[in-house]
């Protein structure tokens, strides 16, 4: 075969190490000599850090003619309301507090008497929140779950959700030995893993210009004529010399009261073009690339997810920029059968781009694929670029949803972030994942 003929002389070539079944064990039981996981984080990059995202909803502003009237904004009005914000879950370099997990919506006066909120003494309620309480809906494609609000009338000008995560993160390494001795399963994917071969908002497999572009890439070959980290690998490398990173990543909107006069910009979400324009033209941007990527890993079979984070290094190098440096990679998942594991290894095709156009031997280990040296300060904050649930927004993506009733007001939103290393009180319990 094409395919595994020309990489039997890079990861094919690699001797299988580890993970031989003992004979007698249960299935789900681990050998004596298992040496652990194939993707390891490393102790002494750990840190914990809380991520803030505020959106701010503006009502309407109608521009006026004349410079000498100044229109007034329009009020927000709805009957009943819900608001989402994703929980993500761990990732290869992560793991969340989900019981430190705040989300909240605030007014631009005093809230009403009947507003619904508890003490928060790590953040401090003021008398304009109207809830700081909030359901969580789960089993959502990543796996991830939804923070909700829900608010009864409203009439303001601007509301405020505010929504943070304390997550603690490490750097990860890869035996790339062990990782490529995986192989396919011999049963069907596990339900969980199973859905991450299934299209979402700008991840679309089954688009034909995906499926062009994968058969291309193996030649017409079966993807399962090689093993799947080898695979993996194999996809990313072509990936990084086919696409073009050009386009800019954010849309923003302008507001100003008068015709011609705009007195701030505000980003309102992510230039999110897709897999399909991708894999059709291979011009787009940092973020349409790992959604091209992810694509590719789902039509070939092999469970893949996005991440999209916070670049905390990034925001203080770069103190004085206001567009959110968000960052987005993918994970594939490697299910080892014998093990009973499955791990997750991240995919950064973006910044591997930054560093070559031209794709490093695959017969060496990678920086960004599997090995991650800036992981410990990318901040997860979601796996869809849109809440996967029937929400919306007042345009592009941005992360966040709400679904007003009974219908949606004009309104202008901005998107920030804000992250800082978590203060630790004295009170607070022993932290598991501190080592």
């Amino acid at each position: 075969m094409l395919l595994k003929s020309a990489m039997s002389a890079a990861l094919l070539c690699l001797p299988m190490l580890g993970g031989a079944h003992q004979p007698g064990l249960r299935p789900g039981q681990v050998p004596i000599n298992d040496p652990g996981d194939v993707l390891t984080r490393d102790i002494s990059t750990s840190l914990r850090w809380s991520v803030r995202a505020q959106v701010q909803l503006l009502g309407a502003q109608p521009r006026s003619r004349s410079i000498e009237v100044v229109p007034e904004t329009q009020a927000i009005e709805v009957e009943r309301a819900r608001f989402v914000y994703p929980l993500i879950g761990e990732t290869a370099g992560s793991v969340p507090y989900k019981g430190e997990a705040r989300f909240r919506v605030q007014l631009n006066r005093p809230a009403p008497a009947s507003r619904n909120v508890k003490p928060d003494v790590r953040w401090p309620v003021n008398e304009s929140v109207l809830s700081n309480i909030y359901g969580v809906l789960d089993g959502y494609q990543g796996p991830t779950d939804l923070m909700v609000i829900e608010t009864a009338e409203l009439q303001t000008t601007a509301l405020l959700l505010q929504a943070q995560l304390d997550v603690r993160l490490w750097e990860t390494e890869i035996d790339e030995v062990r990782a490529d001795a995986i192989e396919w399963p011999t049963d069907p994917w596990p339900p969980q893993l199973g859905s991450a071969l299934h299209p979402q908002l700008f991840v679309e497999p089954e688009s034909p210009p995906v499926q062009e572009l994968l058969r291309r890439i193996l030649q017409g070959e079966d993807p399962r004529s090689v093993r799947p980290y080898a695979l993996a690998k194999h996809i990313a490398a072509r990936v990084v010399e086919y696409i073009d990173l050009s386009d800019t990543e954010y849309h923003a909107v302008g507001r100003g009261a008068n015709p011609g006069i705009v007195q701030s910009v505000l980003v309102n979400g992510f230039r999110v073009h897709g897999a399909g324009p991708m894999a059709l033209t291979g011009r787009g941007n940092r973020l349409d690339a790992p959604c091209l990527l992810c694509a590719l890993y789902r039509a070939a079979g092999l469970p893949a997810r996005l991440v999209i984070g916070y670049d905390a290094e990034r925001a203080q190098i770069d103190a004085f920029n206001s567009l959110p440096p968000l960052r987005c990679w993918v994970e594939f998942a490697l299910l080892d059968d014998e093990r009973d594991v499955t791990e997750w290894i991240p995919v950064d095709i973006s910044a591997q781009r930054d560093f070559s156009s031209k794709a490093p031997p695959l017969d060496r280990t990678w920086e960004f694929f599997g090995r991650h040296r800036e992981l410990d300060t990318l901040i997860p904050i979601s796996h869809h670029w849109h809440p996967p649930t029937t929400v919306t927004n007042d345009g592009p993506p941005a992360l966040w949803g709400w679904l007003p009733e009974p219908a949606i007001p004009l309104v202008d939103s901005s998107v920030t972030f804000e992250a800082f290393q978590t203060p630790v009180r004295g009170d607070d319990p022993v932290d598991p994942y501190r080592r």
